[in-house]
């Protein structure tokens, strides 16, 4: 209650602090009050220009918002712009690379882009394995029946890992 205040009484001075916008946002988000998280990390993002890091902390969590309330076709557009920008080497969001890639991965398969959901897993296995969610086996179960939906050989094999990896649900 008191940082939305703080942050509402900042954005009453100058509604034009993106970082402001942020912070309500991540309150909404700790709240799972997802709508209100989705309205202000988007007003983050128009606040702010792309070369910012709050630009793009505020689109991934934009899109991790969305796909709390299950809306793929908006979260695959927050996250397909996400993993596709160029970020320096030495920038801290590329520690989010993996949960982004797996995420797109998630929303392309819910979208029916099996291709395009393959080759962000493919990505995202390729990258080290870091405290960021991402659950190897259920990574290994998209991508396999992201395969086999597109008629890709493999399926089976990742299937088959998964649940070596202990994933309940192959």
């Amino acid at each position: 209650t008191e940082a939305l205040r703080d942050y509402n009484k900042c954005l009453g001075i100058d509604p034009t602090i993106a970082s402001a916008y942020y912070g309500k946002a991540r309150v909404f988000s700790i709240q799972e009050k997802w709508q209100d998280a989705i309205e202000n990390y988007d007003e983050a993002i128009k606040k702010s220009v792309a070369l910012e890091s709050v630009h793009w902390k505020a689109r991934r969590l934009k899109g991790a918002a969305h796909l709390e309330l299950k809306e793929y076709v908006k979260a695959h557009f927050e996250l397909k712009l996400f993993v596709n920008r160029k970020f320096k080497k030495n920038d801290p969001i590329l520690g989010w690379r993996r949960w982004a890639l797996f995420n797109y991965g998630l929303c392309c398969f819910e979208t029916e882009h099996f291709l395009d959901g393959v080759a962000a897993f493919d990505e995202a296995l390729n990258l080290p394995e870091l405290n960021d969610g991402v659950d190897k086996s259920e990574l290994l179960r998209l991508r396999g029946m992201s395969k086999s939906r597109a008629g890709k050989s493999g399926g089976i094999k990742d299937l088959k890992e998964s649940v070596k990896l202990g994933n309940k649900m192959s």
